[in-house]
Parts: C-alpha cells; structure tokens; sequence
C-alpha cells in the first residue's frame, strides 16, 4: 500500500513591475542585437511575451518584421513622421446584371456524362429533381 505525501506549499512567483528606463534598455537592447525576442528576454530573466507587449506598446517596429525601426518614446508611444493613409472613396457604377439565365448541372451517371439546364427561376424545382436523382 503507498501512501500520498503531500509537498509543501510552493508559493508563487511574486509579480514583478519593470520601470520605463528597464523597459526602454531591454528594448533598445534587442533592437541593437539580431537575437530573437526569445533570446533577449532569456537574458534579462522576463518572459519573451512580456517582451514582445513592451515592444508592441511602444510602437517599435524593426526591419525584422518588415517596417523600418522606430525609436523608443519613453513612457510613450513612438510617433511616426509617415502621413496617415487617407480613405478615398470610390464610385462604382452599377453594370449589367451577372447572373446565369439557367442553372448547368453536369452529372457522370453509370459512365455517362449528363448535362441538365434548367431556368433559374424554376430553382427550387431543380432542386428537388436533383434530390430525386441523387437518391
């Protein structure tokens, strides 16, 4: 018979808060090295998400992720001298209707190919006649 031991209470990691100044250093140390954000958050002893949301809120982007880098605003973030895309509206003119004039069903029944065409408006009958013919 084994008996169940119970271990001792393991308490919680206590929650940590970063100031700004070791935030913006961590940043500016990834964003100088060509480590990934795994790396660098490994040797500051943080969680690589927390890194990436401190990089997210300041608004760096690097050229690691396709955008040019942006600088660190302390405390802030970073602001970009890029206009804002502006919305262009655009008219579309209404052009001849599209739609099918029958409805083409094409079947391969005992090796021989079947095509149907049947009028749209008679839609919800074409409907039931494949039912029928697909039981």
């Amino acid at each position: 018979m084994s008996t169940i031991t119970s271990s001792p209470d393991v308490t919680a990691r206590p929650y940590f808060r970063h100031d700004q100044a070791f935030k913006d250093r961590v940043i500016a140390s990834y964003r100088q090295s060509r480590d990934t954000i795994a790396d660098v958050a490994r040797a500051y002893g943080i969680r690589p998400d927390l890194l990436q949301r401190w990089i997210s809120d300041a608004g760096v982007r690097d050229d690691r992720g396709a955008a040019e880098a942006l600088p660190v605003a302390s405390g802030a973030r970073a602001e970009t001298n890029q206009p804002t895309p502006a919305f262009l509206p655009i008219a579309i003119e209404p052009g001849p209707s599209r739609c099918a004039s029958s409805i083409c069903i094409e079947l391969n029944i005992a090796g021989t190919p079947v095509t149907v065409h049947w009028p749209v408006d008679a839609a919800s009958s074409c409907a039931a006649w494949l039912r029928e013919v697909l039981r």
